[in-house]
């Protein structure tokens, strides 16, 4: 299981998990790919992403140069 901190939001998801989160009015898509010893492969709105523990990463999901969420891998446990 991983523990993802987005914008005071957190999500918790298992290997096979998906989750999702809106910004204004756009869904954008999480998805587990590979679960590590201590790190975690996802993929949001198509971008693959490598979150190691306790590692805050700021991400544009809407390609306009801004980043629009961070993401913050806060734990991994079976």
């Amino acid at each position: 299981m991983i523990d993802l901190s987005r914008a005071g939001t957190t999500e918790i998801l298992d290997e096979s998990g998906k989750g999702a989160f809106y910004i204004e009015e756009v869904k954008y898509s999480v998805d587990v790919e590979k679960i590590n010893t201590r790190s975690v492969d996802l993929n949001i709105d198509s971008k693959d992403i490598t979150l190691n523990l306790n590692e805050l990463k700021k991400i544009d999901v809407d390609d306009d140069n801004i980043y629009d969420i961070s993401v913050k891998l806060t734990g991994i446990s079976e």
